[in-house]
């Protein structure tokens, strides 16, 4: 009877205007109470809570709480992964957020992102007066031997990022050749 009572509940608190109203009828909480904290509760911690009530059922990630997911997890893997234990895994596996920094254009060349990034941080230590020093390493590294279309484009030939079209003197690529940028102060 207890587990049925508790499943109902569950149903119907799913909004945090819902959750205020049942702590109201429960004598849990007062009115001025419920009034300051719908006005001081921002758009994140709302999805927080919403998500956090959906249960299992959550479906999209909501972009305010996506910019928050990433930017805590950049700032401190730690203190994110203490938000997701206490919230019961309301934040997605840190190897999501992963795969949304690995989201790049997929091209022979050294990207757009890659240089603002850098020019973001060079950019940040000048403003506290300091010079940032890196070391560029270049290797290659294999890769599978796979040739593929997609959208009247070939990938797996030898590109140099020279943008030319695909012909069909081009061998199949067997390595890739990678820089690394490590700042060493």
């Amino acid at each position: 009877m207890y587990q049925q009572k508790c499943r109902r509940l569950e149903k119907k608190v799913v909004s945090l205007t819902l959750l205020m109203k049942h702590l109201q009828d429960q004598k849990l909480l007062s009115e001025d109470a419920a009034e300051l904290l719908e006005n001081t509760v921002s758009e994140t911690e709302r999805q927080i809570i919403k998500r956090h009530l959906k249960g299992k059922k959550r479906g999209a990630f909501p972009s305010e709480l996506k910019t928050f997911a990433v930017t805590l997890q950049f700032y401190s893997t730690k203190a994110y992964e203490y938000v997701r234990k206490t919230f019961l895994n309301i934040l997605l596996h840190p190897q999501t957020i992963r795969k949304w920094y690995s989201s790049v254009e997929e091209k022979p060349e050294i990207t757009r992102e890659a240089l603002r990034t850098i020019e973001a941080k060079i950019n940040e230590a000048a403003t506290e007066g300091k010079i940032l020093y890196f070391s560029l390493t270049m290797d290659d590294m294999s890769i599978r031997k796979l040739i593929e279309i997609e959208n009247d484009k070939y990938y797996g030939y030898v590109d140099l990022g020279t943008s030319s079209e695909h012909s069909d003197n081009l061998p199949e690529a067997k390595y890739a050749c990678v820089f690394l940028l490590v700042c060493i102060n």
